[in-house]
């Protein structure tokens, strides 16, 4: 059956055209769609695009990060080899460092005619030597004794020249052990 509209134009009802409708939001979602799948396309070329530079640039400090580590490793070794240096230096007392700390607390009127280390240990030192009198064979001694670098300072002989006006003595100074780590 064929229907007719007879009303006049402007009182009838408005056909829709369904099938227009329809084909433009299909075509509007296809539309979305498409500028969707071409943003993450674009997306995932420019993040590519940048691996690709990173990868490259990690390709070319390549040889730089392997020279640092070389660097970092022989600078471990140069560190530990040291750090056994120094701590042997610290355990040590040299000979050569005596002479300059004795000479250091000498008073000015004493004199030193012999220096003889004991050659077993080398722990040990006498000296032999002279003043004008007691009191500065005896600041001498005070000051050795308050020196850091002996153990123990000993008297061993004094023997007095009435006709020079001296005194001879002989010290004996034992060196402070070795201490472990």
């Amino acid at each position: 059956m064929i229907r007719i509209n007879l009303l006049p134009a402007g009182e009838r009802r408005p056909e829709i055209p369904y099938a227009r409708v329809a084909l433009a939001a299909v075509m509007a979602v296809v539309l979305l769609l498409g500028c969707a799948f071409a943003a993450v396309s674009a997306r995932a070329w420019l993040t590519e695009r940048d691996l690709a530079a990173a990868r490259t640039r990690y390709e070319e400090l390549r040889p730089v990060r392997e020279a640092m580590e070389q660097a970092g490793d022989k600078q471990k070794r140069i560190d530990a080899k040291l750090a056994l240096v120094k701590g042997l230096t610290k355990l040590r007392t040299y000979p050569y460092r005596i002479p300059p700390r004795i000479a250091a607390l000498m008073p000015e009127t004493l004199w030193l005619d012999e220096t003889k280390v004991n050659q077993d240990t080398a722990r040990s030192i006498e000296l032999k030597g002279g003043t004008a009198a007691y009191p500065d064979l005896a600041q001498f001694i005070s000051r050795l004794e308050g020196d850091g670098a002996f153990a123990a300072v000993t008297l061993k002989a004094t023997e007095g020249d009435l006709k020079a006006g001296t005194l001879k003595f002989t010290l004996e100074l034992k060196l402070k052990e070795l201490q472990g780590p």
